[in-house]
């Protein structure tokens, strides 16, 4: 059995979504806390951009500390967009957080549910 720290612990302390530095603080004090494993999201966007810019950094960090990101979650609400540009936005943020949880040797990678949105005719 594992104990995941969600990052909702990040989230909590530092804001949605926490910066690149706080996100070090909050990974940190993940494994201070006792904690083997981690949770990490990336939110579509700039920060998804940053995650995905700062991968290998974040990848050479845990394993310093000694905690496994075995999940991470790329939030990306253009998912579910029926507008075909917003869509393939989505998609490529999508391909992004399939990247970054390549190179942190995640074991899950998790959507948001997010609800459809209403067409209207």
């Amino acid at each position: 059995m594992k104990f995941v720290c969600c990052w909702l612990y990040a989230i909590d302390k530092y804001g949605f979504p926490p910066s690149l530095p706080d996100t070090f603080k909050a990974l940190n004090e993940m494994k201070e806390l006792g904690f083997r494993y981690g949770e990490l999201e990336g939110v579509s966007g700039d920060n998804l951009n940053l995650i995905y810019n700062s991968k290998n950094d974040i990848k050479k960090h845990i394993n310093e500390i000694g905690i496994e990101i075995i999940n991470f979650v790329p939030v990306i609400p253009e998912l579910r967009e029926f507008d075909d540009s917003k869509r393939k936005y989505g998609r490529d943020m999508f391909e992004k957080g399939l990247e970054i949880a390549v190179t942190l040797g995640t074991e899950f990678i998790q959507l948001d549910s997010f609800p459809p949105l209403m067409r209207c005719l």
